[in-house]
């Protein structure tokens, strides 16, 4: 979510949802279909986004060939992808505005655990000043069923309990007069 005083929401089947609210939403609603590793927004534009993104590719997120979800996270171009949506994400955020990622890890019985929270943390902290961690717990979630204990089974994958919800702050940069200048 990418909360600014916009009214426009944009709509990603490969990774992210990201929504503008602002004073009369529901009046002037665009809505686009786009790749959040080029979210088509200007520079230093919005105030706050919220990332829901894949962890792998337990799940059907799209037919689309270039779909993240795609990848699994045994392949290190994964988090090459998801790197570039943070970079994305950090250009459209504005200087000192928030961030918040929420990941889980990965787990089957032929590859093992898969730190993939760690790991998207860490790239994270290269981008942006970490304010918190939370374990969010999983409660009466629609994957806690009878269907999703099948599909565990069937593909292979652990069910957690949990996912991380990662609070960033984009760094601010020193400027002088003349110049703009922002961390690549």
């Amino acid at each position: 979510m990418i909360i600014t005083n916009g009214f426009q929401i944009i709509l990603n089947p490969f990774l992210i949802i990201i929504i503008q609210i602002g004073i009369g939403l529901g009046k002037g609603l665009n809505i686009i279909q786009n790749d959040a590793r080029k979210i088509p927004l200007g520079d230093n534009f919005v105030d706050f986004v919220f990332i829901d993104s894949p962890y792998s590719d337990n799940v059907k997120y799209s037919d689309h060939p270039d779909c993240i979800g795609k990848i699994s996270c045994e392949k290190e171009n994964f988090f090459e992808e998801l790197e570039k949506v943070a970079k994305e994400i950090y250009r459209i955020l504005k200087d000192g505005k928030y961030m918040a990622w929420l990941i889980g890890d990965h787990w089957r019985k032929n590859t093992g655990y898969i730190p993939v929270g760690f790991k998207v943390y860490n790239m994270l902290a290269n981008l942006f000043n970490p304010i918190d961690v939370i374990c969010v717990g999983r409660r009466n979630q629609t994957s806690n069923t009878g269907l999703w204990h099948k599909r565990a089974r069937e593909f292979n994958f652990y069910l957690r309990g949990f996912k991380y919800l990662f609070i960033m702050q984009k760094k601010r940069v020193r400027r002088n007069h003349e110049t703009t200048s922002y961390r690549n």
